[in-house]
């Protein structure tokens, strides 16, 4: 399989040998899959049952801040269709579906946390997204907080952090020997050694400042928010403008263009439960990527900001909770929707109910 291009870039080599760089936990996922149906099995299938799980799951938990059956299905389809979420889940293109089911994992540990809140579930939930994507170690946080943030006694919150975190220790140690045998290091995952490193745009910046940098802040602050969509011109020789006018730039677009209803999160309430523990957890998510030198490729929106979106959700719901979405906002929302499908492709210039010439 090294031999396809299609899976050759999305492997480590080091020492003479291949290694994935992906986190392992999806693989072990197809498993049984595999042994079922044959090595013909498609990824696909299982990236678009997180992704209806993930609409079931909005919807729960947006009925747990109270918000009407209609309001929580337009969040729910708001996150689903609205977000970059799409993309990730739509496109088979395995560094993405990847994002979907750590994605769809983290917004099933937080369905749990709002419903039964079974701490050891929650922990193997987590422990299964962070063998996914290493990055959603900091989505414990939030877990962490809230428990010491309940109005019970001390003795049961040391209990119910240490039921939280045992399966992610255990996760964690797994990992770290997992990395020490392929690389010699337990902290290395292989991202070093990808084999697309040298065609990554942005790469001579990763050379001269380390895969992680301050210097690498602004353009990732400037593509999470603020990269627009760009005009579609005929070619560099000819700047007329032709149909259907706009495309999206493959290093991403910012989150006011692609999921504008979240600048609601500017009417927040900082007092409010969950709020400072959902803001200090989404930082700490998004720091990795701030400081990563790669924006991402081949993209719709900035994909990466998937690890700390399940939390902004709950911030949008703390600002919604107990009154009607306003008219804005589900404007905003089918707005997103729209956009987001109709633009999903032209990353590769394809566009619907457009013929191309």
């Amino acid at each position: 399989q090294c031999g396809n291009r299609k899976n050759f870039f999305k492997i480590a080599y080091f020492n003479g040998k291949y290694h994935p760089y992906i986190g392992p936990f999806p693989s072990i996922l197809y498993i049984p899959f595999v042994y079922l149906f044959g090595s013909s099995f498609s990824q696909r299938v299982l990236t678009i049952l997180i992704f209806i799980l993930s609409f079931f799951a909005v919807f729960k938990i947006s009925r747990k801040f109270s918000l009407s059956v209609n309001d929580s299905i337009m969040m729910a389809l708001f996150f689903l269709f609205g977000t970059v979420y799409l993309y990730v889940s739509a496109v088979n293109i395995t560094t993405l579906q990847i994002q979907s089911i750590a994605t769809g994992l983290l917004i099933l540990a937080l369905l749990e946390y709002f419903t039964k809140r079974r701490f050891l579930l929650i922990g193997l939930i987590l422990s299964a997204a962070i063998a996914t994507r290493i990055t959603l170690i900091f989505s414990s946080i939030f877990f962490i907080l809230s428990i010491l943030g309940t109005d019970i006694n001390r003795a049961n919150k040391i209990k119910f952090v240490l039921i939280l975190i045992f399966p992610i220790i255990v996760t964690l140690s797994l990992l770290s020997i997992y990395n020490f045998q392929r690389f010699g290091d337990i902290f290395e995952t292989g991202y070093k050694y990808n084999l697309s490193f040298s065609a990554t745009p942005n790469h001579l910046a990763a050379e001269k400042y380390g895969l992680f940098s301050i210097n690498h802040a602004l353009i990732n602050i400037y593509f999470f928010l603020l990269k627009g969509p760009e005009l579609l011109t005929n070619s560099t020789d000819d700047l007329t403008i032709k149909p259907p006018f706009l495309k999206v730039n493959p290093l991403g677009m910012g989150i006011l263009f692609t999921s504008p209803l979240f600048v609601y999160l500017f009417l927040l309430n900082i007092r409010k439960k969950y709020v400072l523990s959902t803001l200090l957890t989404s930082a700490l998510l998004f720091l990795p990527s701030l400081l990563y030198f790669g924006v991402g490729n081949a993209q719709f929106g900035y994909r990466y900001a998937l690890d700390f979106y399940p939390l902004l959700l709950i911030l949008l719901l703390i600002v919604f909770e107990k009154i009607k979405l306003p008219i804005l906002a589900k404007l905003l929302i089918l707005y997103s929707i729209v956009f987001n499908s109709y633009f999903l492709y032209s990353v590769w210039d394809i566009y619907p109910f457009y013929l191309s010439d």
